[in-house]
Order: structure tokens, then C-alpha cells, then sequence
């Protein structure tokens, strides 16, 4: 694949996102998602980002990319190749997938440029953001977040389109402020070789998948998990900063269920597709969550599935799927994973059914069509 530092002949769309994630990572997955369905509809699509060559290739290689695209070096150099980027990319579409990184400010700020400018030819710039616009008290940097909320609000406002993967982070991130707005869930690479287990080979009972930080909101799942009348059996995949980790097994210990709690650290994909389909509910209780691939996996995994109603996509998964969203405390936690352990055996025929639906709403053909449609609806009105 290429590594050029401009648009290769013939792609159609270039999605650039911030600094290379680890393949397990949400925006990675997101990525992946469109890129196959964008080739499967005969869309020619590269991949960019900050990082090197080799961490590109470690993620994309197997995507179906045309090409990759790394931005490396000084901050300085990275700017000038995604200043670049955006003079080469004219007659194309470039897709910023995410938010609050170097590649969305600079392209943003490049396309809100040429937008001053009249009559001038520029790309299409599209931004599907995988994290939330919305700045949190819990959020990383903040205090830079809220400092840059101006200039974030300006570069929106030149963008082509922003395509939300929820209702909820639409309604959240206030409208009024686009040009044109959509809600496309996210696209899952999950979804056709993640078969589910039969009833029988279902030995977990609640299993829960993520990053081990306070967004995650474990104390919460510990805490309802402890609430359950009957003996049950908790799993946690996902790693964390060690003391954060060992607040956690302590909070497990005092209330006397830490023998009830298997902790894996960090799996593969795969492996945790594995976890995903001997498991009977998958619970997520995030303080926020702009869109979860998890979710989308334990549906298609035919596992019952439990969020509570701050992940963004919770009303938009209801659509589809046989689910619980519950509020965010420990008794109403405690008593939708009950209710779902307890039918898990009469819930067959609703899990089946789900996993049909969410499988048809976040195939990477059904997102890229819905992407290229409202990029077309675009062209039509400018």
C-alpha cells in the first residue's frame, strides 16, 4: 500500500482519523466498518492517520483500503501533511473520523478557509465523531477542551455534514449549530463471523467488556452485581491503570462477591468475541458512550443485553433489539440483570430476532449506503 503524502488516483473517500488506536478500539472498528462497505459498493476509500506507516499497517492493512496514509514527525510537519492532504483532495470526500485531535483541527480549520473564499473548489469534509462534542467534568484536557469550544463550533459550522452514530448524541451536541446532520450507527466488522453458542454452552452470566477507567462506571456494575438474590457469576474483560484496578477489586472484596469476579485484563478481538458468546447478559454502564460496538456484539451473539440510559445509542439500539436501558443506579441495575438471568431460557426467539435486525442496521454495507446517500443528498442542495 501507499504511504504518499497526497489522495491516491481514484479514491473516492479518505477517512482520517487522530493518532493510530490499538484494532479492539472503537474508532479502528468504525473505520474498518466503512471501509468494507464502501468497497462492497464498488467505493474506493484510503486510510490516514498520525502515527507510522507500520502502526497503520499493524491496523488497516487487511481493511480493504486502497492505501494508507501516515502522518508522522514534528506537530509542525503533521499539520503541513494534513494541510496537503486537503489541497490534493479536491473532487473527493474527506471523512474526520473523531473529534478533539490534531487531524480535525487542521482540516477543519483548512475547509473553513475555503469556505470564506468564493467560488473556489474544495472536498467534501464530512465528520463522523466516535467521541462526544460535549465536554464532561470527568473528561480528559477539559479545561483545552472548553477553551477550544469556539473554534470547534466555527469549524462545524463550514462542514459538509456531520453523520452522529446516535439520537441521543444529535440531540445532546445541539443541532441548530450544522448545515446538514444524520444518525448512521456505526458499522460493526463483527456482525457475520460472530456466530452465537448454543443455550446449553452459556456458563457466564454477566460479562462486561471495556477499558478498566472511571468512564466505564464499574463501581456501578459491582455494586448492582452485589444486589442480586441469587449466586451469580461476573466477568471482566479489559485492562487499566493498576490502582484504579485495585480500587476495584477491593470494592468487590467489602462487599463480599470478590470470589464471584473473574478479571481476564486484556483480550483480543476475537478472544473477546469468544467471551461474548458464553454469555448469557452483557451489561454496560459507561457515565457516557457516543456509540458501543460491544453492544452491537453481544446482540449478534444472542446474549441479552443491558445499558444504562447514558450510552447515547441506548434509544437507537431499542429500535432493533429486545433490550433493557435502565437508569443509572445500582437497584435498577440489579433488577433488569435479574429479570434477563432469570428468563434467559423462554428469551430465545426475541434474541434471534434481535440479532437478525441489528445485524441488517450496522452491516458495513447498510452504513457506507447511508453515508454515501447523505453525501449525495449534499451535493444535490449546494
Amino acid at each position: 500500500m501507499t504511504n504518499r503524502d497526497s489522495k491516491p488516483a481514484g479514491t473516492d473517500y479518505t477517512l482520517v482519523l487522530g493518532r493510530v488506536h490499538d484494532k479492539i478500539g472503537g474508532p479502528t472498528r468504525t473505520i474498518w466498518g466503512y471501509v468494507q462497505g464502501l468497497s462492497r459498493l464498488g467505493k474506493t476509500s484510503t486510510v490516514a492517520g498520525l502515527g507510522s506507516h507500520n502502526d497503520l499497517e499493524a491496523n488497516f492493512a487487511e481493511s480493504q483500503a486502497t492505501a494508507l496514509l501516515a502522518f508522522n514527525g514534528p506537530t509542525a510537519a503533521r499539520a503541513l501533511q494534513l494541510i496537503r492532504l486537503y489541497c490534493r483532495s479536491k473532487g473527493s470526500t474527506l471523512v474526520i473520523v473523531g473529534v478533539w485531535h490534531l487531524s480535525f483541527f487542521i482540516l477543519g480549520l483548512c475547509n473553513l478557509a475555503h469556505c470564506i473564499v468564493p467560488g473556489v473548489s474544495r472536498p467534501q469534509v464530512l465528520l463522523v465523531p466516535t467521541m462526544s462534542l460535549t465536554t464532561y467534568d470527568w473528561a480528559k484536557h477539559r479545561l483545552l477542551k472548553q477553551a477550544l469550544r469556539p473554534v470547534v463550533a466555527m469549524i462545524l459550522r463550514g462542514l459538509h455534514g456531520v453523520v452522529f452514530a446516535s439520537t441521543g448524541e444529535l440531540e445532546l451536541s445541539q443541532p441548530a449549530v450544522w448545515r446538514k446532520a444524520a444518525v448512521v450507527l456505526h458499522p460493526s466488522i463483527s456482525i457475520s463471523d460472530n456466530e452465537p453458542a448454543s443455550i446449553e454452552s452459556r456458563d457466564i452470566d454477566v460479562l462486561f467488556v471495556g477499558r478498566l477507567d472511571h468512564q466505564k462506571d464499574l463501581p456501578l456494575l459491582i455494586r448492582s452485581f452485589a444486589l442480586l438474590e441469587e449466586v451469580r457469576d461476573l466477568h471482566i474483560i479489559g485492562s487499566g491503570d493498576a490502582a484504579y484496578v485495585s480500587e476495584l477489586v477491593k470494592l468487590a472484596s467489602d462487599l463480599n462477591i470478590g470470589d464471584r469476579i473473574q478479571w481476564h485484563g486484556w483480550k483480543s478481538h476475537e478472544e473477546t468475541l469468544a467471551f461474548l458468546r458464553r454469555s448469557k447478559v452483557v451489561a454496560v454502564t459507561s457515565i457516557i458512550e457516543n456509540f458501543c460496538h460491544v453492544a452491537v456484539e453481544a446482540l449478534v451473539s444472542q446474549s441479552n443485553l443491558v445499558l444504562v440510559d447514558r450510552v447515547m445509542s441506548a434509544k437507537d439500539f431499542a429500535k432493533y433489539a429486545d433490550i433493557d436501558v435502565t437508569e443509572p443506579n445500582e437497584h435498577e441495575l440489579a433488577t433488569s440483570l435479574g429479570s434477563r438471568l432469570a428468563s434467559w431460557a423462554d428469551g430465545e426467539a426475541e434474541r434471534i430476532a434481535s440479532a437478525a435486525a441489528i445485524r441488517r442496521a450496522c452491516s458495513p454495507e447498510f452504513a457506507a449506503s447511508e453515508l454515501d446517500k447523505f453525501l449525495a443528498l449534499g451535493k444535490e442542495s449546494s
